[in-house]
């Protein structure tokens, strides 16, 4: 590592004289040609940072700044003073353009709207006893205050259509920039989320929880509507809804299967009979039967009114790597457990007729890693598998081919799953998660969130909204823009 610039080197010419320990506050450009910085001299200078050279003073100030943002297009600073005032700077005339009053005693970050029209003010406030959360967006250079955004905020940025403002208080929120609401969503888990799924009227979202809850989401509000404890979400899983969207099923501590009625909250229904984990569960279509499977043990079909299981399959493996059912319970895929280190294969996967018992589909992957989630298309005509190694191959189900593959973003494929209308797939990673054209593999969306590992993601039924929860126990909700022209 070397020393590409050296700001201390003017001293004696024309910049004034600094001494290290007098700057405190440093912010750059957008585009990285210029650093602001600030000093309890009252003091805001602005450098080249390719030059080092100083490149003028702002004057004019009461108290230090320790706050600074530069607009998008570079002409404009903001810088937070001691004094409870936010001053604007044009940065090629060196004028003053605002100076407005913001009753806030700790400003910890500033941001312009994409439009430069708003800038958004997060800190605290000290009200006499405490210190309060303290966000607002202002509009400039008139300095009225728009509204309060009820947040601490240690980071904020706008969205390119400056629609949402997101702030990190060390969990993230999404507030609507026109009425201020809170869009930013769920928090209660106390741990990793590792199951959604949405009702299918996509008003409701579930969740399973490491913190051993499953817990009931309002879409429109974000508030949880209710929560059952004692429920073991140790593995990933899939939560299962019935065809008509009253009813939906989901593991329990001692491996049994729970179907709760989702007006009511109450249990209706318990299938016992599992002995190992229970990987994947779905109803079949008539509404009345629903199909389980272990990842390392048999699969049953169940008659859920009398809760007698209509049939065993065994295992085709013995145990296996990853075990999927198609949505409407149907199909089941079971990939060989490999003990295999080389990333070589071929992998095996066996696809099975849940309603006959009987295998209809052999296919591998070859020359990858092992197969560490999958997901069928709506169609049933395809298998999704994302790998170890950070594949994810498109495997045909009538000729047991491999059509495509693609790589994912830069960790393993934890979880992947496909959406409603099947022209879309999600892949999330090791703090990665992407969006994904399910026929071409092309990448449309690519984001790093939740700090860690994601365990679960869920399409909303009308294929835009993409939920994501992880290991930060937090649940985030992602737009899918219409104009992606996925076909």
């Amino acid at each position: 590592m070397k020393v590409v610039g050296n700001l201390a080197s003017m001293i004696g010419g024309p910049a004034p004289e600094l001494e290290f320990w007098e700057i405190r506050f440093l912010a750059f450009s957008a585009d990285g040609k210029s650093i602001a910085s600030g000093s309890w001299d009252k003091s805001i200078n602005l450098w080249d940072t390719k030059s080092s050279e100083w490149v003028r003073e702002f004057f004019g100030l009461k108290q230090p700044a320790f706050c600074f943002a530069f607009s998008d297009d570079g002409k404009t600073m903001a810088a937070a003073c001691t004094d409870r005032t936010v001053r604007g700077y044009d940065l090629v005339k060196g004028t003053e353009l605002f100076n407005f009053a913001i009753g806030m005693q700790s400003v910890r970050c500033l941001a312009f709207s994409r439009d430069g029209k708003a800038l958004a003010v997060g800190g605290a406030v000290w009200n006499g006893a405490k210190w309060m959360p303290g966000a607002a967006l202002w509009k400039i250079p008139a300095g009225k205050r728009i509204r309060d955004l009820p947040a601490w905020s240690h980071c904020m940025a706008f969205t390119p259509d400056d629609k949402t403002l997101v702030v990190c208080d060390g969990a993230i929120h999404l507030f609507d920039t026109a009425t201020g609401e809170n869009r930013r969503p769920l928090t209660g888990h106390r741990n990793t989320i590792q199951g959604l799924a949405f009702a299918p009227d996509g008003q409701t979202l579930i969740s399973e929880g490491g913190d051993r809850t499953v817990r009931y989401w309002n879409m429109k509000t974000g508030k949880q509507l209710r929560q059952h404890d004692g429920y073991s979400v140790t593995h990933t899983t899939k939560l299962a809804f019935s065809p008509d969207g009253t009813q939906i099923a989901h593991r329990t501590d001692d491996r049994k299967i729970v179907i709760r009625d989702i007006r009511t909250g109450k249990d209706v229904h318990t299938l016992v009979g599992h002995t190992g984990v229970i990987y994947a569960v779905a109803f079949l279509p008539d509404g009345k039967s629903l199909a389980s499977a272990e990842r390392d043990g048999p699969a049953f079909v169940w008659n859920i009114a009398d809760a007698s299981i209509i049939r065993r399959i065994a295992h085709p493996f013995g145990s296996g790597q990853s075990v999927v059912l198609s949505a409407d319970g149907t199909l089941l895929a079971v990939a060989k457990r490999s003990w295999s280190t080389a990333d070589t294969g071929p992998f095996l996967i066996d696809v099975l007729d849940t309603t006959s018992g009987k295998a209809v589909a052999k296919l591998s992957i070859d020359k990858s890693s092992a197969p560490a989630a999958m997901a069928f298309s709506p169609d049933k005509k395809r298998l999704f598998a994302g790998t170890y190694g950070n594949a994810v191959c498109i495997l045909d189900m009538q000729t047991g081919k491999e059509t495509r593959r693609f790589n994912a973003h830069g960790s393993g494929v934890q979880e992947l799953t496909v959406s409603p209308d099947g022209t879309m797939l999600a892949t999330g990673g090791h703090g990665w998660f992407a969006v994904w054209d399910a026929k071409t593999g092309r990448r449309c969306m690519e984001h790093r969130s939740h700090g860690h590992s994601i365990f679960s993601l869920a399409f909303s039924p009308d294929n835009r909204t993409l939920a994501t929860g992880g290991a930060d126990s937090t649940i985030l909700f992602w737009d899918i823009p219409k104009d992606w022209n996925v076909d």
